[in-house]
Protein backbone atom coordinates (compact mmCIF):
# COMPACT_ATOMS: atom_id res chain seq x y z
CA UNK A 1 0.00 0.00 0.00
CA UNK A 2 3.03 2.28 -0.14
CA UNK A 3 3.19 2.85 3.63
CA UNK A 4 6.86 3.58 4.35
CA UNK A 5 6.59 2.19 7.90
CA UNK A 6 5.55 -1.20 6.46
CA UNK A 7 8.44 -1.08 4.00
CA UNK A 8 10.93 -0.33 6.77
CA UNK A 9 9.48 -3.04 9.04
CA UNK A 10 9.60 -5.63 6.25
CA UNK A 11 13.24 -4.73 5.54
CA UNK A 12 14.18 -5.07 9.23
CA UNK A 13 12.40 -8.41 9.54
CA UNK A 14 13.98 -9.76 6.35
CA UNK A 15 17.47 -8.61 7.37
CA UNK A 16 17.08 -10.31 10.75
CA UNK A 17 15.72 -13.54 9.25
CA UNK A 18 18.26 -13.83 6.42
CA UNK A 19 21.25 -12.54 8.38
CA UNK A 20 20.75 -14.14 11.79
CA UNK A 21 18.08 -16.83 11.79
CA UNK A 22 18.33 -18.70 8.51
CA UNK A 23 20.36 -21.85 7.91
CA UNK A 24 22.90 -22.19 5.12
CA UNK A 25 20.25 -24.13 3.15
CA UNK A 26 17.80 -21.23 3.39
CA UNK A 27 15.78 -23.14 5.97
CA UNK A 28 13.91 -21.11 8.56
CA UNK A 29 12.51 -22.04 11.95
CA UNK A 30 14.85 -23.62 14.46
CA UNK A 31 12.31 -25.16 16.82
CA UNK A 32 9.35 -27.47 16.26
CA UNK A 33 7.78 -26.39 19.54
CA UNK A 34 5.58 -23.48 18.52
CA UNK A 35 7.15 -23.61 15.04
CA UNK A 36 9.43 -20.65 15.69
CA UNK A 37 12.82 -19.06 15.23
CA UNK A 38 15.30 -19.20 18.04
CA UNK A 39 17.49 -16.39 19.27
CA UNK A 40 19.86 -14.75 16.80
CA UNK A 41 22.40 -17.27 15.46
CA UNK A 42 20.68 -20.23 17.18
CA UNK A 43 20.92 -22.59 14.21
CA UNK A 44 21.08 -26.21 15.40
CA UNK A 45 21.79 -29.03 12.94
CA UNK A 46 18.61 -30.80 14.01
CA UNK A 47 16.46 -27.68 13.52
CA UNK A 48 12.83 -27.95 12.47
CA UNK A 49 13.09 -26.17 9.07
CA UNK A 50 9.53 -26.93 8.01
CA UNK A 51 8.82 -27.18 4.28
CA UNK A 52 5.93 -24.73 4.65
CA UNK A 53 8.29 -22.23 6.30
CA UNK A 54 10.55 -22.52 3.27
CA UNK A 55 7.58 -21.78 1.02
CA UNK A 56 6.63 -18.76 3.14
CA UNK A 57 10.22 -17.52 3.09
CA UNK A 58 10.25 -17.94 -0.71
CA UNK A 59 7.18 -15.73 -1.05
CA UNK A 60 8.74 -13.17 1.31
CA UNK A 61 12.02 -13.13 -0.68
CA UNK A 62 10.11 -12.63 -3.93
CA UNK A 63 8.03 -9.78 -2.53
CA UNK A 64 11.13 -8.07 -1.15
CA UNK A 65 12.75 -8.34 -4.59
CA UNK A 66 9.73 -6.70 -6.18
CA UNK A 67 9.74 -4.00 -3.52
CA UNK A 68 13.45 -3.15 -3.62
CA UNK A 69 14.71 -4.62 -6.92
CA UNK A 70 17.87 -5.98 -5.29
CA UNK A 71 19.32 -9.32 -6.40
CA UNK A 72 20.06 -10.46 -2.84
CA UNK A 73 16.38 -11.22 -2.35
CA UNK A 74 16.27 -13.42 -5.45
CA UNK A 75 19.50 -15.12 -4.36
CA UNK A 76 17.69 -16.18 -1.18
CA UNK A 77 14.60 -17.19 -3.17
CA UNK A 78 16.78 -19.43 -5.32
CA UNK A 79 18.49 -20.91 -2.25
CA UNK A 80 15.19 -21.74 -0.54
CA UNK A 81 13.63 -23.15 -3.73
CA UNK A 82 16.48 -25.61 -4.31
CA UNK A 83 17.24 -26.48 -0.68
CA UNK A 84 14.09 -25.95 1.34
CA UNK A 85 11.17 -26.43 -1.04
CA UNK A 86 12.20 -29.00 -3.66
CA UNK A 87 13.82 -31.30 -1.10
CA UNK A 88 10.52 -31.47 0.79
CA UNK A 89 8.99 -33.68 -1.89
CA UNK A 90 10.26 -36.98 -3.28
CA UNK A 91 11.09 -37.23 -6.98
CA UNK A 92 7.94 -39.32 -7.47
CA UNK A 93 5.93 -36.56 -5.79
CA UNK A 94 4.13 -38.87 -3.39
CA UNK A 95 6.20 -38.68 -0.19
CA UNK A 96 7.05 -35.63 1.88
CA UNK A 97 9.35 -34.22 4.51
CA UNK A 98 7.44 -32.02 6.89
CA UNK A 99 10.73 -31.08 8.54
CA UNK A 100 14.07 -30.59 6.76
CA UNK A 101 16.86 -30.63 9.38
CA UNK A 102 20.47 -30.58 8.25
CA UNK A 103 20.96 -34.00 9.85
CA UNK A 104 18.51 -36.53 8.47
CA UNK A 105 19.98 -39.86 9.54
CA UNK A 106 17.22 -42.32 10.36
CA UNK A 107 14.51 -40.13 8.87
CA UNK A 108 12.21 -41.09 6.03
CA UNK A 109 9.63 -39.26 3.99
CA UNK A 110 5.97 -39.57 4.92
CA UNK A 111 3.22 -40.80 2.63
CA UNK A 112 0.81 -38.49 4.48
CA UNK A 113 0.66 -36.27 7.53
CA UNK A 114 -2.21 -35.33 9.82
CA UNK A 115 -1.58 -31.66 9.04
CA UNK A 116 -1.24 -31.84 5.25
CA UNK A 117 -0.15 -28.26 4.60
CA UNK A 118 3.14 -28.99 2.84
CA UNK A 119 1.90 -30.68 -0.37
CA UNK A 120 -0.50 -27.86 -1.36
CA UNK A 121 1.99 -25.17 -0.32
CA UNK A 122 4.62 -26.92 -2.42
CA UNK A 123 2.24 -26.80 -5.38
CA UNK A 124 1.44 -23.15 -4.72
CA UNK A 125 5.05 -21.98 -4.90
CA UNK A 126 6.05 -24.30 -7.75
CA UNK A 127 3.11 -23.02 -9.82
CA UNK A 128 4.27 -19.44 -9.08
CA UNK A 129 7.88 -20.03 -10.21
CA UNK A 130 7.28 -19.24 -13.92
CA UNK A 131 6.29 -15.73 -12.85
CA UNK A 132 9.45 -15.41 -10.77
CA UNK A 133 11.96 -16.07 -13.55
CA UNK A 134 11.89 -12.50 -14.87
CA UNK A 135 10.88 -9.09 -13.56
CA UNK A 136 10.57 -5.65 -15.09
CA UNK A 137 10.31 -2.10 -13.91
CA UNK A 138 10.23 1.26 -15.69
CA UNK A 139 13.94 1.13 -16.45
CA UNK A 140 14.84 -2.46 -17.17
CA UNK A 141 14.34 -6.16 -17.32
CA UNK A 142 15.78 -8.63 -14.82
CA UNK A 143 16.67 -12.31 -15.12
CA UNK A 144 16.01 -13.59 -11.61
CA UNK A 145 16.21 -17.36 -11.97
CA UNK A 146 18.20 -19.52 -14.34
CA UNK A 147 15.45 -21.70 -15.80
CA UNK A 148 15.07 -22.57 -19.50
CA UNK A 149 12.15 -20.47 -20.65
CA UNK A 150 10.77 -17.98 -23.13
CA UNK A 151 8.87 -14.86 -22.15
CA UNK A 152 7.56 -11.70 -23.75
CA UNK A 153 7.79 -8.82 -21.33
CA UNK A 154 7.16 -5.09 -21.42
CA UNK A 155 9.76 -2.69 -20.08
CA UNK A 156 8.30 0.49 -18.70
CA UNK A 157 4.89 -0.64 -19.90
CA UNK A 158 5.78 0.10 -23.52
CA UNK A 159 8.56 -1.77 -25.31
CA UNK A 160 8.00 -5.49 -25.82
CA UNK A 161 11.07 -7.67 -25.32
CA UNK A 162 11.25 -11.42 -25.88
CA UNK A 163 13.73 -13.36 -23.79
CA UNK A 164 14.72 -16.94 -24.53
CA UNK A 165 16.81 -18.60 -21.83
CA UNK A 166 18.57 -21.93 -22.28
CA UNK A 167 20.35 -23.62 -19.40
CA UNK A 168 20.92 -26.88 -17.58
CA UNK A 169 21.40 -25.00 -14.32
CA UNK A 170 22.03 -26.06 -11.57
CA UNK A 171 23.76 -29.15 -13.01
CA UNK A 172 25.68 -27.12 -15.58
CA UNK A 173 26.55 -23.45 -15.16
CA UNK A 174 26.28 -22.55 -18.85
CA UNK A 175 23.41 -20.11 -19.38
CA UNK A 176 22.40 -18.48 -22.64
CA UNK A 177 19.89 -15.64 -22.92
CA UNK A 178 18.69 -14.32 -26.28
CA UNK A 179 17.19 -10.82 -26.12
CA UNK A 180 14.88 -9.80 -28.95
CA UNK A 181 13.33 -6.36 -28.51
CA UNK A 182 10.28 -5.32 -30.50
CA UNK A 183 12.31 -2.29 -31.57
CA UNK A 184 15.76 -0.96 -30.66
CA UNK A 185 15.62 0.89 -27.39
Amino acid sequence: NGNQQYVEAAARLWDNMAGRRMHITGGAGAFAHEEKFGADYRLPNDAYLETCAAVGAGFFHRNMNLLFGHARYVDELERVLYNGVLNGVSLAGNRYYYENPLTSEGRSRWAWHGCPCCPPMFLKIVSAVPGYIYATDNDGLYVNLFISSKAELRVGGATAVTLSQTTEYPWNGKISVAVTPEKPT
